[in-house]
């Protein structure tokens, strides 16, 4: 008897092993998931630095003719006037914190961030946009529209809340400002990002500094995540393969299948484009120049990160291809134990070995 208790036991162990490596693989799978949606709603804008003051307030509007809305839905440009005190009245606390001026829609640089209110416009001069983190040490809350705080002597109406606990406080941008940086929202995440780039560059001029590209994040998530869970599917197929049998051939067929519609369906969604294709396939050296200049952009925003909609993208992107890894290590080690049973596994079945 002691035999056969010790097999059961010894079923239970495995099956509660075999249950928990496919749960930590669904959980994987989920939080990668939810990334790539955080990824999607960045892959239509860019952004680009130049040296301080360096592009003009004129340059805005000249950008938005020679478009003409063909290419940008949003377009804006930023100016980092430093730290200030911004203080509130009807409290009496006060925080230092960044201080950003603003031209153009405030969406373009700051995405999806608006949680609670709305973003200023073009026409208010007396706005000013607050971070949950700034909102909560004045005031308490972040339902804070309509409130009123000081920043360099000036008052300003809160209209909305961002994301993040950077410590952040953006007001529109007065005349005749130099700015740092210009954003821009693309009509369509798949249109090309060096053609974007390059129109912002001809109208501001050229630069040597960061530029962010929320396509490149997406884009290089979802093809990593496609290809691990392709991989998983197919080595899934064949692990039931070698069982025989027309049922495991059956699951074979529908493994490799659906792997190969994941890996079509994974190019379609990133939508890479022409920016990742060779003008001439006689360049050698072509992906070998974009390996190079995507990898010193992704460096560059691990370095420094303006925004909290650029530290969002960051984490989300990095937190993607974390939980593919981690999910394509558990699948490996689910599939190496789940052998034929003349293999046996982690822990083996010794029932056979027992009489009663």
């Amino acid at each position: 008897m002691g035999g056969i208790d010790q097999a059961m036991k010894t079923k239970l162990q495995n099956k509660i092993l075999c249950l928990t490596m496919c749960l930590l693989i669904l959980l994987a799978n989920i939080h990668a998931v939810k990334c790539l949606a955080i990824l999607n709603e960045y892959a239509d804008r860019i952004f680009v630095c130049y040296p301080k003051d360096g592009a003009s307030a004129s340059a805005l509007g000249q950008l938005q003719e020679n478009d003409k809305g063909e290419r940008f839905s949003e377009a804006a440009l930023w100016k980092s006037a430093g730290e200030v005190k911004v203080s509130a009245e009807n409290t009496g606390r006060g925080k230092k914190a960044g201080l950003y001026q603003i031209q153009g829609q405030p969406g373009a640089v700051f995405g999806n961030g608006c949680v609670c209110g709305r973003y200023f416009t073009e026409e208010e001069s007396a706005a000013c946009m607050l971070d949950q983190g700034l909102a909560r040490e004045l005031f308490g809350s972040e339902k804070v529209s309509g409130m009123e705080v000081e920043a360099n002597g000036k008052i300003y109406q809160v209209t909305g809340i961002l994301k993040g606990n950077l410590s952040v406080c953006a007001v529109p941008a007065g005349e005749n400002t130099g700015f740092d940086g210009a954003a821009v929202r693309k009509q369509k995440a798949a249109q090309s990002s060096a053609q974007a780039f390059s129109l912002v560059e001809t109208v501001l001029g050229s630069t040597d500094g960061q530029k962010v590209d929320g396509q490149l994040y997406f884009m290089t998530a979802i093809l990593f995540y496609t290809l691990v869970f392709s991989f998983m599917l197919s080595a899934a197929g064949i692990a039931a393969l070698k069982r025989g049998g027309f049922l495991p051939v059956c699951i074979f067929g529908i493994c490799i299948s659906a792997s190969i519609w994941g890996v079509i369906s994974g190019v379609k969604i990133a939508a890479p484009g022409v920016d990742y294709l060779p003008t001439y396939w006689s360049d050698p050296d072509f992906f070998g120049r974009i390996f190079r200049e995507k990898a010193a952009q992704i460096q560059s925003l691990a370095a420094h990160q303006e925004f909290f909609a650029w530290q969002e993208m960051l984490h989300a992107w990095v937190q993607s291809i974390g939980a593919g890894i981690f999910a394509g290590m558990i699948f490996g080690i689910l599939a190496s134990y789940i052998r034929p049973r003349r293999e046996g596994g982690f822990i083996k079945e010794e029932a056979s070995s027992h009489r009663v």
